[in-house]
């Protein structure tokens, strides 16, 4: 899809969602993709402003609230993850991938790698689970 002139709104406002929204954005004359991921899960919101070039607002989004901070209080909002790739779009989005990986999933204790759980729903008998204890 071909971003319009003038402003674009995407978002998601009813409900939570189940991953972190995010963006790619290829200009094609210059053969590069812009990505863009907004580490947040719940409502949110991208703006795009095409005229000129483009621009964006992102992040969450949420309908009739209010949080009050008391006087020096502070509050982090959610990071973005930004990036440019010279290539197509496989390599923008591993791109993408081996940043998160590298920069803000924590290192995983070598003792724990292979670690698996689970939750078994038992108590709503969807499951008849054998040999489990």
């Amino acid at each position: 899809m071909t971003v319009p002139g003038g402003p674009s709104l995407v978002d998601s406002v009813k409900g939570n969602g189940y991953d972190d929204p995010f963006f790619i954005v290829q200009n094609e004359s210059r053969g590069e993709f812009f990505i863009g991921h907004l580490a947040w899960s719940a409502n949110w919101s991208i703006e795009f402003q095409h005229g000129g070039g483009l621009s964006f607002r992102m992040g969450p989004q949420a309908i009739d609230t209010l949080r009050v901070l008391s006087a020096g209080e502070m509050v982090d909002s959610p990071a973005i993850h930004l990036g440019c790739v010279q290539g197509d779009l496989d390599e923008t989005v591993q791109a993408m991938h081996d940043h998160i990986r590298r920069s803000v999933v924590p290192p995983i204790d070598p003792s724990r790698a292979y670690r698996v759980q689970m939750n078994i729903p038992g108590d709503r008998g969807v499951l008849h689970a054998r040999g489990l204890q």
